[in-house]
Parts: C-alpha cells; sequence; structure tokens
C-alpha cells in the first residue's frame, strides 16, 4: 500500500443517562465502509458494534471483548443504533454515537468501562446538535474528542472527564472544516488525530452544488460540479486553527478510514488507509 501522507457556538449537556433509544443514522454513508473495532491496548480488549437486522431500521449495541479470556460484555441493550465505539487513551472511557428521545439525531456519549468490561456511568455530551454526530475519535492526549457534523469536521475539549476544569456551559464545539457559501460542497469524515494531538487527518469527497432554481420560463441553472482533480474520495489534514492541507491527490483512487500511528513522530508517512480504485477493487 502507498504511504502518504473556526468555533460554533453550541451548548454542552452533561447528562447522565438511563434507558435510550435508538434510531438510524441520517449522515450513513452507504458508500463509506464501516468502522474498525476499536483496541483499548491497557485492558487487552476491543469494542466492537454488534447488528441485528437489516439497515435500514437496524438495532445495534456496543460489544465488549476481552481479549485475555474472550469473554463478551454486552456495554448497550437499547433498541435503535448504538455504533462506532472508540476508546479514550486510558482505556477508562468509550465514546459513540446513539439518540434519545425525543432527538432523532445520533448523539455522542461516554461511558466509563471497568477493566473486567463492566459498563459504568454513561453521559450525553452533546445533546441536540442538529443532524447527527459520529466517526468520534479521541485525541492521543485524552483531551479532546474529534467527530463528524453534517459533513465537516470539528473537535469539542474532554479534559474535564479526567480532572480538569469543567467547560462553560455556553462552550461547544470547534467547528474545524466548515463548508464554502459557493462552489462545490465537500463532504468531510473519518477523523484520525496525529501523535501529537494538534493536527488531523480526515477523508474528503466533493458534490456538486445543486442551486434553487428560478420560476419558469427562466433557464435553470446547472449545478456547480467538482473540479477534475477532486473526483474521489482524498485524504486531508487540519490543525487546530482550522488551517487545511491536502495529502493525496488521486482522481481515478478513493482514499478512507485514515489512521495515525499514536505511537510514531507525527509524520505523514506514518498514517495508514484504505484504497478504494474506481473499478471497486480495494488494497
Amino acid at each position: 500500500m502507498k504511504r502518504f501522507l473556526a468555533v460554533l457556538a453550541l451548548s454542552l449537556f452533561l447528562i447522565p443517562l438511563g434507558c435510550e433509544t435508538r434510531v438510524t443514522d441520517p449522515e450513513a454513508d452507504p458508500q463509506a465502509s464501516p468502522p474498525p473495532p476499536s483496541f483499548a491496548g491497557n485492558k487487552g480488549g476491543i469494542v466492537y458494534t454488534e447488528t441485528y437486522g437489516s439497515w435500514p431500521p437496524v438495532t445495534s449495541d456496543l460489544v465488549y471483548l476481552d481479549l485475555t479470556t474472550n469473554k463478551t460484555t454486552l456495554l448497550t441493550t437499547n433498541p435503535g443504533p448504538d455504533q462506532m465505539g472508540s476508546w479514550s487513551p486510558d482505556g477508562n472511557w468509550i465514546v459513540y454515537s446513539s439518540a434519545v428521545p425525543p432527538s432523532k439525531d445520533m448523539d455522542l456519549h461516554v461511558m466509563s468501562v471497568a477493566k473486567d468490561g463492566t459498563p459504568g456511568v454513561r453521559y450525553a455530551i452533546l445533546a441536540g446538535h442538529k443532524g447527527g454526530d459520529n466517526y468520534a475519535a479521541w485525541s492521543p492526549d485524552g483531551n479532546k474528542i474529534a467527530f463528524r457534523h453534517g459533513g465537516d469536521i470539528y473537535y469539542i475539549e474532554m479534559s474535564w472527564l479526567t480532572g480538569g476544569p469543567l467547560p462553560a456551559s455556553t462552550s461547544g464545539p470547534v467547528h474545524l472544516t466548515p463548508k464554502a457559501a459557493v462552489g462545490p460542497i465537500y463532504w468531510d469524515t473519518r477523523p484520525s488525530w496525529s501523535p501529537n494531538s494538534d493536527e488531523i487527518i480526515f477523508a474528503r469527497n466533493c458534490r456538486a452544488r445543486r442551486h434553487e432554481q428560478p420560476p419558469p420560463p427562466a433557464t435553470p441553472i446547472p449545478p456547480t460540479p467538482c473540479p477534475a482533480d477532486d473526483q474521489s474520495r482524498e485524504l486531508w489534514m487540519v490543525d487546530l486553527t482550522g488551517t487545511e492541507t491536502r495529502v493525496t491527490k488521486t482522481p481515478s483512487i478513493n482514499e478512507d478510514n485514515p489512521s495515525w500511528n499514536p505511537n510514531g513522530s507525527g509524520g505523514v508517512d506514518e498514517i495508514v488507509y484504505n484504497v478504494i480504485a474506481d473499478v471497486g477493487g480495494s488494497a
């Protein structure tokens, strides 16, 4: 495989959770491959999504697998999808996507997990964030969570969870990759942190912008197309100031699911990702 290498003010709700109702994810991308299981090295365990039925609708839960004993523990038991679990660096917490009625949007939740896989306290860290939050990824320093919302990349401070100060009630996620008001539309997903927790690599693909049409007999407005070199899913980086850098430029190949080596030096040659050719092949 080849090796390549703005703040949105929303209220932060810390809500202990009991029973929850899950619904399908309105931002699910049928062309994207599912996220892989998440490994907690210091506990020797994996969290993964167990799915029942066909999509949509679907019921899914988070499951903990102890790699020493091969014992599995069901972490969530609610109707609808609980999915995309990702471990905190210390292996004590999982961030995942779920929904609480009456909302039908997927929100971010965190759950403590004991060494034997027993689930503990749960909180909704973003409630009412219209449009759904998913593909959450914890930073290596444990202080931030990156995620996708509305086809853009955001992050939210999480140092309060491990003893840091509570954020202000008016604080919210930082919007790193806002969409431009003109031109084609870019959709960003699958964030992964650099080892120093100061950059995020993600996958981006372009979609033609469709316009509101004037009434007849006016001439219809054609969609704004994607540039010739933006016809496939590519890898980009963004730092915490919102400065973006393109990593790959392969019009006939889609790159997806980037993952940065958490123990590396932070170089762009320490990233692994899927390569999917237009003809459907993968590597």
